[in-house]
């Protein structure tokens, strides 16, 4: 394979539709302009939004964050439906097109056509359909190749309405609209040219820390809770960003400290990783998980293996149903040189993490998205000759 050296933390969007202005800026110029135009808000009635109960979590979470956008901006509710039947004759219909039985029975039908966007990672299609069942006239139809090429596909019709992806965290009203008019045509965001996006949670304690324990979520104690998180990932989503380096600070109690945490980040889509010094997803920031799970014993993979490996293996145990990167490696506890670590015993580490990964998360490896990070004494065996498997992404510090 095709070694892959990439930056991952980009919080640019890199999923656009390009120059296409979907949302009419002047609502009055629909008519002119734009006879064939769908009226999601208008004269005081706002389409309904279809979403199968069948489908990704996170596209009808979505749905829900979208409905919420247009009150925000017309101050009317959209209704939420699990059928086209439950629906009204004007409705925006959303969802993937492996999981949603409305768009496949519109792909079956030939009402739209997602030979652009199958297969794709992150990618959508957006158009307006005459006729796409009995009882319904029209329908903004947003599909996406998967679960966050369809979240993204919807956020980007909020944006264009005017709702800021800073919404909550800036306190950034929107504009009030009397209407929401979207261009009749077809639409396609196509695949983001990085595929992983997303941020590092760091020095957490000057800020998101003490607002979190003190402020949003008192009862989570002193970390970043499940409340928290859901504010964060809206934010990922609605910049289209998908991943996540959780706080791993000392004084903060480790991501995966709280289970809910990971069941909230798949609920968003949001793909989760960790930093150098939290070989696969565990935080040893001044011994966090290991010294809990196992005191006094030596943190050597030396002189301890088998220890080390069952940690390693307990987390990938738990996490191995989500989306996650996982970071492979070790370095010593406090961010510190590991004395235990040379060339020969790294190549022993990456083939024992990729073992535990064939065996909880996928017998293929190469499905399974991996980093490494040559950061300080490994960058020095790195360039000694440390042989890094080809699939495995590199993450230049």
């Amino acid at each position: 394979m095709k070694r892959c050296l990439l930056s991952v933390f980009v919080l640019v969007s890199s999923i656009s539709l390009g120059s296409q202005q979907i949302v009419i800026e002047n609502p009055a110029q629909a008519v002119k302009g734009q006879p064939n135009a769908f009226s999601l808000a208008a004269h005081g009635a706002v389409a309904d939004l279809v979403v199968d109960d069948q489908d990704s979590k996170t596209v009808r979470l979505v749905v829900r964050l979208f409905s919420k956008d247009i009150k925000r901006v017309t101050g009317q509710s959209a209704g939420i439906k699990n059928t086209v039947k439950s629906a009204s004759p004007i409705c925006v219909i959303v969802g993937t097109i492996d999981h949603s039985r409305p768009i496949r029975a519109l792909i079956k039908n030939r009402k739209i056509d997602v030979t652009d966007i199958e297969g794709q990672w992150e990618s959508c299609l957006i158009q307006v359909v005459d006729r796409p069942f009995k009882g319904v006239e029209r329908a903004l139809v947003i599909a996406g190749s998967d679960r966050r090429g369809a979240a993204y596909g919807l956020l980007e019709l909020s944006k264009q309405m005017g709702v800021s992806p800073w919404v909550y965290f800036a306190d950034v009203p929107p504009k009030k609209r009397d209407a929401i008019i979207i261009k009749a045509g077809r639409f396609v965001q196509k695949s983001p040219s990085v595929k992983y996006r997303g941020i590092f949670i760091n020095d957490e304690m000057w800020g998101l820390r003490p607002w979190a324990m003190n402020t949003l979520a008192p009862a989570e104690g002193k970390g970043i809770g499940p409340t928290t998180h859901r504010k964060i990932f809206e934010l990922l989503l609605r910049l289209k960003a998908n991943f996540l380096w959780p706080a791993m600070h000392q004084q903060t109690q480790p991501f995966n400290c709280y289970e809910q945490n990971r069941v909230v980040a798949d609920e968003y889509g949001i793909v989760m990783g960790s930093s150098h010094i939290e070989p696969m997803l565990r935080n040893n920031m001044g011994g966090a998980e290991w010294d809990r799970e196992y005191p006094d014993e030596p943190w050597d993979y030396v002189k301890n293996r088998d220890h080390i490996y069952a940690y390693w293996e307990k987390r990938a145990k738990e996490n191995g149903q989500y989306d996650n990167v996982y970071t492979l490696g070790k370095r010593g506890k406090d961010d510190e040189a590991g004395s235990d670590i040379t060339v020969p015993v790294l190549e022993q580490i990456f083939a024992d993490q990729r073992e535990i990964l064939k065996k909880w998360v996928n017998p293929d490896i190469e499905q399974v998205p991996q980093m490494l990070i040559p950061y300080t004494e490994v960058l020095g065996l790195y360039n000694k000759g440390l042989k890094v498997p080809d699939d495995v992404i590199i993450c230049w510090p």
